[in-house]
C-alpha cells in the first residue's frame, strides 16, 4: 500500500501580500459580523494596504506550505481582532473605535533569510499568566459565552465562529514546529498581546 501526499508548497510565498491582507479581510468580515466594528492592520507601521505596493513587502518570499501559513495567520488576526474589539468596547462603548493591530517583519532582506519572525501585536484585553499557560492547550478558550455542542453552532458553512473551541492556537503552533518554526506569546493583562511566529 502506497501513500501519495499533496501539499501547496509555493517557492514564493510572501507574507503580506496576498496571505496577511487576505487573512485580514476574513477576520474583518467575522468582525463586521459580529461586533459591527473592525481593527485596521499596519505592517511596519503602514496599514496593509500601503505595505502591500511597497518594495520591502515584495522582498519577504520564501517556499513554504501556504495553507499552513493561511491558518496560522488567519487564527492570530481573529484573536488580535476579538481580543482588541473586547477591550475597546468594555472600556469606552460599543461604538467605540477599535485600536489598530500591529505587525512587524524584518525588511533587511539579508535579516530575513536569516531568521523569518514576525511579530503580531495588539493592544486587546491581554491574558494573565493562568490564561497565557493554556493559551496553547487544546479546548482551552478564553471566549465566555461558546458552544457546548454542534447544536448550538448552527451552520458553518454560512457562520463560522469567531473563537471559541480552543483549537487555533495549539495547531497554528503544531504547524509552525512541523517546520522547524515556532509561535511564543507575551502578554499584559489589560494592555494586550505579542505573539512572535518564526518560520
Amino acid at each position: 500500500m502506497s501513500f501519495v501526499a499533496v501539499a501547496d508548497l509555493r517557492e514564493h510565498t510572501y507574507v503580506s501580500d496576498p496571505l496577511l491582507d487576505s487573512r485580514r479581510l476574513e477576520a474583518k468580515f467575522m468582525c463586521l459580523r459580529d461586533y459591527q466594528v473592525a481593527p485596521d492592520l499596519k505592517v511596519n507601521g503602514l496599514k496593509c494596504d500601503e505595505y502591500i505596493l511597497s518594495e520591502a513587502s515584495r522582498q519577504q518570499h520564501f517556499p513554504y506550505v501556504h495553507t499552513h501559513l493561511f491558518y496560522i495567520f488567519l487564527e492570530l488576526v481573529k484573536n488580535a481582532a476579538r481580543a482588541s474589539i473586547e477591550r475597546a468596547q468594555t472600556e469606552n462603548g460599543i461604538q467605540a473605535k477599535v485600536p489598530a493591530i500591529s505587525v512587524v517583519v524584518p525588511e533587511d532582506h539579508d535579516m530575513w533569510n536569516r531568521e523569518r519572525s514576525v511579530k503580531l501585536a495588539d493592544q486587546g484585553t491581554g491574558m494573565n499568566r493562568g490564561v497565557l499557560s493554556k493559551a496553547f492547550c487544546y479546548f482551552f478558550s478564553s471566549v465566555k459565552a461558546r458552544p457546548t455542542v454542534a447544536d448550538e453552532v448552527g451552520d458553518f458553512d454560512r457562520r463560522v465562529p469567531l473563537a471559541g473551541f480552543g483549537f487555533g492556537l495549539p495547531i497554528s503552533r503544531v504547524m509552525a514546529r512541523y517546520f522547524q518554526g515556532d509561535i511564543d506569546l507575551n502578554s499584559i493583562p489589560g494592555k494586550g498581546t505579542d505573539v512572535y511566529v518564526y518560520l
